[in-house]
Protein backbone atom coordinates (compact mmCIF):
# COMPACT_ATOMS: atom_id res chain seq x y z
CA UNK A 1 0.00 0.00 0.00
CA UNK A 2 1.62 3.19 -0.98
CA UNK A 3 1.94 6.19 1.56
CA UNK A 4 0.58 9.97 1.46
CA UNK A 5 3.34 11.47 2.87
CA UNK A 6 1.81 15.48 4.18
CA UNK A 7 4.22 17.77 5.24
CA UNK A 8 1.87 20.76 6.84
CA UNK A 9 4.22 22.78 8.56
CA UNK A 10 4.31 24.66 11.11
CA UNK A 11 5.34 28.18 9.41
CA UNK A 12 8.88 28.97 10.91
CA UNK A 13 10.39 25.85 10.81
CA UNK A 14 12.36 25.24 8.26
CA UNK A 15 9.50 24.86 5.71
CA UNK A 16 11.41 26.51 2.38
CA UNK A 17 14.50 24.28 2.95
CA UNK A 18 12.69 21.09 3.33
CA UNK A 19 11.17 22.34 0.26
CA UNK A 20 13.99 23.58 -1.59
CA UNK A 21 15.94 20.48 -0.42
CA UNK A 22 12.96 17.86 -1.61
CA UNK A 23 12.69 20.07 -5.10
CA UNK A 24 16.44 19.71 -6.14
CA UNK A 25 16.41 15.94 -5.32
CA UNK A 26 12.82 15.21 -6.65
CA UNK A 27 14.83 12.41 -9.19
CA UNK A 28 16.64 11.09 -6.00
CA UNK A 29 13.32 10.67 -4.53
CA UNK A 30 11.61 8.90 -7.63
CA UNK A 31 14.95 6.03 -7.21
CA UNK A 32 13.60 5.72 -3.71
CA UNK A 33 9.99 5.66 -4.87
CA UNK A 34 8.47 8.36 -3.66
CA UNK A 35 6.69 11.21 -6.14
CA UNK A 36 7.17 14.72 -5.22
CA UNK A 37 4.51 16.47 -7.97
CA UNK A 38 6.67 19.79 -8.83
CA UNK A 39 4.87 23.09 -8.19
CA UNK A 40 3.65 25.27 -11.02
CA UNK A 41 6.06 26.64 -13.43
CA UNK A 42 5.20 30.62 -12.37
CA UNK A 43 7.80 33.69 -13.94
CA UNK A 44 11.54 33.34 -11.94
CA UNK A 45 11.52 34.96 -8.63
CA UNK A 46 13.37 33.03 -6.36
CA UNK A 47 16.72 32.03 -6.00
CA UNK A 48 16.78 28.58 -5.93
CA UNK A 49 14.12 27.35 -7.25
CA UNK A 50 12.51 29.62 -9.61
CA UNK A 51 9.15 29.71 -7.82
CA UNK A 52 7.32 32.17 -6.00
CA UNK A 53 6.11 30.66 -3.40
CA UNK A 54 9.48 28.44 -2.18
CA UNK A 55 9.02 25.12 -3.94
CA UNK A 56 5.99 24.07 -2.13
CA UNK A 57 3.90 21.87 -4.42
CA UNK A 58 0.45 22.38 -2.72
CA UNK A 59 -0.30 25.21 -4.56
CA UNK A 60 -2.70 25.80 -8.03
CA UNK A 61 -1.35 26.95 -11.01
CA UNK A 62 -2.93 30.74 -10.19
CA UNK A 63 -1.25 30.80 -6.94
CA UNK A 64 -4.40 29.84 -5.10
CA UNK A 65 -3.81 28.24 -1.43
CA UNK A 66 -6.96 27.08 -0.73
CA UNK A 67 -7.36 24.09 -2.65
CA UNK A 68 -4.87 21.78 -1.61
CA UNK A 69 -6.94 19.10 -0.49
CA UNK A 70 -8.79 19.06 -4.23
CA UNK A 71 -5.02 19.10 -5.54
CA UNK A 72 -3.97 16.23 -3.27
CA UNK A 73 -6.92 13.89 -4.43
CA UNK A 74 -6.61 14.98 -8.17
CA UNK A 75 -2.92 13.51 -7.91
CA UNK A 76 -4.10 10.26 -5.96
CA UNK A 77 -6.87 9.11 -8.51
CA UNK A 78 -4.06 9.78 -11.21
CA UNK A 79 -0.89 7.80 -9.65
CA UNK A 80 0.01 5.27 -11.40
CA UNK A 81 2.09 2.16 -9.60
CA UNK A 82 3.35 2.01 -6.51
CA UNK A 83 5.19 5.24 -5.43
CA UNK A 84 4.63 6.77 -2.28
CA UNK A 85 3.53 10.54 -2.99
CA UNK A 86 4.47 13.54 -1.04
CA UNK A 87 3.49 16.60 -0.44
CA UNK A 88 4.45 19.71 1.60
CA UNK A 89 2.99 22.69 2.31
CA UNK A 90 3.70 25.01 5.72
CA UNK A 91 0.80 26.45 5.95
CA UNK A 92 -1.84 23.89 5.25
CA UNK A 93 -1.86 23.37 9.47
CA UNK A 94 -3.74 26.87 9.21
CA UNK A 95 -6.15 25.71 7.06
CA UNK A 96 -6.34 22.22 8.73
CA UNK A 97 -7.80 24.53 12.05
CA UNK A 98 -9.58 26.87 10.10
CA UNK A 99 -11.70 24.60 7.67
CA UNK A 100 -11.48 21.60 8.96
CA UNK A 101 -13.96 20.21 6.17
CA UNK A 102 -11.35 20.21 3.61
CA UNK A 103 -9.08 17.40 5.78
CA UNK A 104 -12.21 15.58 6.02
CA UNK A 105 -12.69 15.67 2.60
CA UNK A 106 -9.18 14.41 1.54
CA UNK A 107 -9.51 11.37 4.25
CA UNK A 108 -13.04 10.82 3.02
CA UNK A 109 -12.32 11.36 -0.85
CA UNK A 110 -8.47 9.35 -0.48
CA UNK A 111 -8.38 6.08 -2.30
CA UNK A 112 -8.58 2.81 0.06
CA UNK A 113 -5.02 1.99 -1.62
CA UNK A 114 -3.09 5.06 0.22
CA UNK A 115 -2.25 5.97 4.03
CA UNK A 116 -2.52 9.08 5.06
CA UNK A 117 1.07 9.95 7.08
CA UNK A 118 1.36 14.27 8.40
CA UNK A 119 3.89 15.58 9.73
CA UNK A 120 3.68 18.64 11.90
CA UNK A 121 6.74 20.28 13.25
CA UNK A 122 6.56 22.46 16.75
CA UNK A 123 8.32 25.49 17.52
CA UNK A 124 8.59 27.31 20.71
CA UNK A 125 6.10 30.42 20.98
CA UNK A 126 8.75 33.25 21.62
CA UNK A 127 11.29 32.22 18.71
CA UNK A 128 8.60 31.48 16.40
CA UNK A 129 6.28 34.41 17.03
CA UNK A 130 9.72 36.99 16.79
CA UNK A 131 10.41 35.13 13.24
CA UNK A 132 6.78 35.42 12.20
CA UNK A 133 7.24 38.73 13.11
CA UNK A 134 9.91 39.79 10.69
CA UNK A 135 7.97 37.50 7.98
CA UNK A 136 5.26 39.98 8.40
CA UNK A 137 7.04 42.63 8.17
CA UNK A 138 8.87 41.36 4.94
CA UNK A 139 5.28 41.05 3.75
CA UNK A 140 4.26 44.28 2.36
CA UNK A 141 1.25 46.51 4.13
CA UNK A 142 2.19 45.89 7.95
CA UNK A 143 3.90 48.71 9.45
CA UNK A 144 3.42 47.75 13.15
CA UNK A 145 5.55 47.20 15.60
CA UNK A 146 6.53 43.63 17.40
CA UNK A 147 3.50 45.00 20.35
CA UNK A 148 1.49 45.85 17.29
CA UNK A 149 2.01 42.22 15.68
CA UNK A 150 0.64 40.30 19.20
CA UNK A 151 -2.97 41.32 18.41
CA UNK A 152 -2.47 39.53 14.78
CA UNK A 153 -0.12 36.71 16.27
CA UNK A 154 -2.47 33.25 16.82
CA UNK A 155 -0.20 30.51 15.90
CA UNK A 156 -0.12 28.39 18.98
CA UNK A 157 -4.57 28.29 18.71
CA UNK A 158 -4.31 27.37 15.42
CA UNK A 159 -1.52 24.46 16.23
CA UNK A 160 -3.80 23.10 18.68
CA UNK A 161 -6.94 23.31 16.10
CA UNK A 162 -4.75 21.56 13.79
CA UNK A 163 -3.89 18.88 16.15
CA UNK A 164 -7.48 18.30 17.38
CA UNK A 165 -8.65 18.23 13.98
CA UNK A 166 -5.86 15.36 12.90
CA UNK A 167 -6.64 13.40 15.67
CA UNK A 168 -10.34 13.27 15.60
CA UNK A 169 -10.01 11.94 11.93
CA UNK A 170 -7.32 9.27 13.04
CA UNK A 171 -4.79 10.68 11.04
CA UNK A 172 -1.58 8.75 11.46
CA UNK A 173 0.24 12.09 12.77
CA UNK A 174 4.26 12.49 14.14
CA UNK A 175 4.50 15.38 16.15
CA UNK A 176 8.09 16.89 16.62
CA UNK A 177 9.69 20.08 18.15
CA UNK A 178 12.01 21.87 15.68
CA UNK A 179 14.76 21.75 15.95
CA UNK A 180 17.59 23.99 13.13
CA UNK A 181 20.26 21.48 13.68
CA UNK A 182 19.55 18.08 12.23
CA UNK A 183 16.28 18.96 11.17
CA UNK A 184 16.51 17.43 7.23
CA UNK A 185 18.21 14.08 8.74
CA UNK A 186 15.52 14.10 10.95
CA UNK A 187 12.75 14.85 8.13
CA UNK A 188 14.37 12.20 6.01
CA UNK A 189 13.87 9.55 9.26
CA UNK A 190 10.00 10.40 8.65
CA UNK A 191 10.14 9.99 5.45
CA UNK A 192 12.15 6.67 4.47
CA UNK A 193 12.91 5.45 8.22
CA UNK A 194 15.79 3.19 7.80
CA UNK A 195 16.36 4.20 4.33
CA UNK A 196 17.18 7.59 5.55
CA UNK A 197 21.17 7.65 5.63
CA UNK A 198 21.20 5.96 2.04
CA UNK A 199 19.01 8.60 0.50
CA UNK A 200 21.07 11.79 2.35
CA UNK A 201 24.39 10.07 1.42
CA UNK A 202 23.57 10.48 -1.78
CA UNK A 203 21.55 14.10 -1.93
CA UNK A 204 22.00 17.36 -3.29
CA UNK A 205 21.84 19.98 -0.59
CA UNK A 206 21.76 23.75 -1.00
CA UNK A 207 24.42 26.22 1.10
CA UNK A 208 22.56 28.84 1.49
CA UNK A 209 19.57 29.72 3.28
CA UNK A 210 15.88 29.36 1.72
CA UNK A 211 13.91 32.16 3.30
CA UNK A 212 16.05 34.46 6.16
CA UNK A 213 14.94 36.82 8.44
CA UNK A 214 15.84 40.50 8.21
CA UNK A 215 18.23 42.37 9.79
CA UNK A 216 17.12 44.89 12.25
CA UNK A 217 17.66 47.91 9.76
CA UNK A 218 16.00 45.84 7.07
CA UNK A 219 13.03 45.59 9.03
CA UNK A 220 12.73 49.12 9.89
CA UNK A 221 13.34 49.77 6.07
CA UNK A 222 10.53 47.86 5.39
CA UNK A 223 8.46 48.80 8.16
CA UNK A 224 8.47 52.14 7.47
CA UNK A 225 7.97 51.81 3.84
CA UNK A 226 4.46 50.10 4.72
CA UNK A 227 3.49 53.30 7.35
CA UNK A 228 4.56 56.13 4.62
CA UNK A 229 3.26 54.38 1.80
CA UNK A 230 -0.04 53.57 3.35
CA UNK A 231 -1.92 53.08 -0.53
CA UNK A 232 0.25 51.38 -2.16
CA UNK A 233 3.14 49.85 -0.04
CA UNK A 234 3.02 45.92 -1.87
CA UNK A 235 4.99 47.13 -5.38
CA UNK A 236 8.23 49.03 -3.18
CA UNK A 237 8.58 47.19 -0.42
CA UNK A 238 8.21 43.91 -1.99
CA UNK A 239 10.91 45.24 -4.75
CA UNK A 240 13.27 46.23 -2.29
CA UNK A 241 11.98 42.96 -0.07
CA UNK A 242 12.67 40.63 -2.14
CA UNK A 243 16.39 41.48 -3.47
CA UNK A 244 17.67 41.67 0.25
CA UNK A 245 16.69 38.54 1.56
CA UNK A 246 16.75 36.43 -2.00
CA UNK A 247 20.24 38.59 -2.89
CA UNK A 248 22.20 39.11 -0.01
CA UNK A 249 21.74 35.13 1.49
CA UNK A 250 24.95 35.99 3.71
CA UNK A 251 23.79 38.49 5.80
CA UNK A 252 23.36 37.51 9.23
CA UNK A 253 19.39 38.31 11.08
CA UNK A 254 19.17 40.12 13.59
CA UNK A 255 15.51 39.37 16.18
CA UNK A 256 14.10 42.07 17.11
CA UNK A 257 13.74 42.92 20.71
CA UNK A 258 11.11 41.91 23.17
CA UNK A 259 10.30 43.70 26.28
CA UNK A 260 9.19 42.29 29.72
CA UNK A 261 5.78 43.15 29.10
CA UNK A 262 5.54 41.96 25.72
CA UNK A 263 6.90 38.26 27.19
CA UNK A 264 4.50 38.92 29.84
CA UNK A 265 1.30 38.82 27.45
CA UNK A 266 2.48 36.67 25.34
CA UNK A 267 2.71 34.01 28.26
CA UNK A 268 -0.84 35.66 29.50
CA UNK A 269 -2.42 34.95 25.86
CA UNK A 270 -0.70 31.64 24.96
CA UNK A 271 -0.19 29.73 28.56
CA UNK A 272 -3.49 28.02 28.41
CA UNK A 273 -3.04 27.09 24.88
CA UNK A 274 1.00 25.33 24.99
CA UNK A 275 -0.55 23.62 28.31
CA UNK A 276 -3.49 21.72 26.34
CA UNK A 277 -0.98 21.02 23.02
CA UNK A 278 1.74 19.34 25.23
CA UNK A 279 -1.47 17.11 26.49
CA UNK A 280 -1.73 16.18 23.13
CA UNK A 281 2.15 15.15 21.94
CA UNK A 282 5.02 13.16 23.58
CA UNK A 283 6.75 14.60 26.35
CA UNK A 284 10.02 14.37 24.30
CA UNK A 285 7.87 17.07 22.12
CA UNK A 286 6.58 19.68 24.18
CA UNK A 287 6.93 23.42 24.58
CA UNK A 288 8.12 25.12 27.10
CA UNK A 289 5.93 26.92 29.83
CA UNK A 290 7.79 29.75 30.66
CA UNK A 291 7.86 31.71 27.94
CA UNK A 292 11.24 32.89 27.92
CA UNK A 293 13.94 33.72 25.28
CA UNK A 294 16.30 30.58 24.62
CA UNK A 295 19.26 30.79 26.88
CA UNK A 296 22.19 32.84 24.60
CA UNK A 297 19.75 34.70 22.34
CA UNK A 298 20.42 38.00 21.75
CA UNK A 299 17.58 40.59 23.41
CA UNK A 300 19.59 43.97 23.27
CA UNK A 301 16.89 47.21 22.87
CA UNK A 302 16.93 49.00 20.36
CA UNK A 303 19.50 52.03 19.78
CA UNK A 304 17.78 53.44 16.60
CA UNK A 305 20.97 53.49 14.72
CA UNK A 306 20.66 50.42 11.81
CA UNK A 307 23.77 49.56 9.44
CA UNK A 308 23.88 48.23 5.93
CA UNK A 309 26.48 47.28 4.23
CA UNK A 310 27.03 47.93 0.23
CA UNK A 311 25.68 45.42 -1.18
CA UNK A 312 22.14 46.09 0.74
CA UNK A 313 22.83 49.87 -0.48
CA UNK A 314 22.86 48.66 -4.01
CA UNK A 315 19.96 46.27 -3.86
CA UNK A 316 17.50 48.37 -2.01
CA UNK A 317 18.33 51.27 -4.79
CA UNK A 318 18.01 48.99 -7.80
CA UNK A 319 14.61 48.06 -5.90
CA UNK A 320 13.85 51.51 -5.42
CA UNK A 321 14.51 52.41 -9.14
CA UNK A 322 12.38 49.95 -10.42
CA UNK A 323 9.32 50.09 -8.36
CA UNK A 324 8.05 53.80 -8.51
CA UNK A 325 6.18 53.27 -11.75
CA UNK A 326 3.88 50.89 -9.90
CA UNK A 327 2.00 53.05 -7.51
CA UNK A 328 1.11 55.20 -11.08
CA UNK A 329 0.17 52.42 -12.73
CA UNK A 330 -2.30 51.09 -9.79
CA UNK A 331 -3.47 54.74 -9.91
CA UNK A 332 -4.27 54.23 -13.76
CA UNK A 333 -6.20 50.95 -13.02
CA UNK A 334 -9.11 53.70 -11.23
CA UNK A 335 -9.83 55.57 -14.14
CA UNK A 336 -9.58 52.66 -16.88
CA UNK A 337 -12.63 53.06 -18.04
CA UNK A 338 -12.49 57.09 -18.96
CA UNK A 339 -8.98 56.68 -20.04
CA UNK A 340 -10.30 53.78 -22.68
CA UNK A 341 -12.53 55.99 -23.87
CA UNK A 342 -10.01 58.76 -24.20
CA UNK A 343 -7.99 56.28 -26.37
CA UNK A 344 -10.40 55.75 -28.57
CA UNK A 345 -11.61 59.15 -29.15
CA UNK A 346 -7.72 60.26 -29.81
CA UNK A 347 -8.13 57.58 -32.15
CA UNK A 348 -11.28 58.39 -33.92
CA UNK A 349 -11.97 62.38 -34.04
CA UNK A 350 -15.22 61.80 -35.48
CA UNK A 351 -16.42 60.77 -31.78
CA UNK A 352 -15.07 63.34 -29.94
CA UNK A 353 -16.90 65.51 -32.41
CA UNK A 354 -20.26 63.65 -32.08
CA UNK A 355 -19.74 63.45 -27.92
CA UNK A 356 -19.46 67.49 -28.29
CA UNK A 357 -22.20 67.57 -30.55
CA UNK A 358 -24.50 65.47 -27.68
CA UNK A 359 -23.65 67.42 -25.13
CA UNK A 360 -24.18 70.77 -26.94
CA UNK A 361 -27.88 68.99 -27.92
CA UNK A 362 -28.37 68.04 -24.76
CA UNK A 363 -27.75 71.93 -23.15
CA UNK A 364 -30.00 72.92 -25.27
CA UNK A 365 -32.94 71.25 -24.88
CA UNK A 366 -32.53 71.50 -21.15
CA UNK A 367 -32.25 75.59 -21.61
CA UNK A 368 -35.41 75.05 -23.63
CA UNK A 369 -37.27 73.16 -21.50
CA UNK A 370 -36.10 75.91 -18.64
CA UNK A 371 -37.73 78.45 -21.01
CA UNK A 372 -34.28 79.77 -21.34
Amino acid sequence: MPDLFLHIGQTKTGSSAIQDFLFHNTALLAEFGIDYPPPPPPPPQNRHTDLPFGATNLIAPAGVFNQWDALILKHCRTAAGEADLLFSGEWVFEQISRAPQRLARLVEGLPASFHLKAMLYLREVVPHFRSAYLQRVKDPGFGGTPADFLAYYCAPCEVLGCIKTLRSLGVDVTIRKYRAEGLLADFGDWLLGERADAFLARAAFIDAPANRSLTRGEAELLRQISRACAEYPYNLALSIGRRLFEQAPEVAAEPPYLSAALLAELKEKFAGTVAEINELVEPEQRLSTDFSLPEGTANRPDSGVYRFNQKQLALIARGIAEAPVMPLLMRLLRYKARIQWLMRTIRDPRRLMQAAARRLRTRWREGKADGR
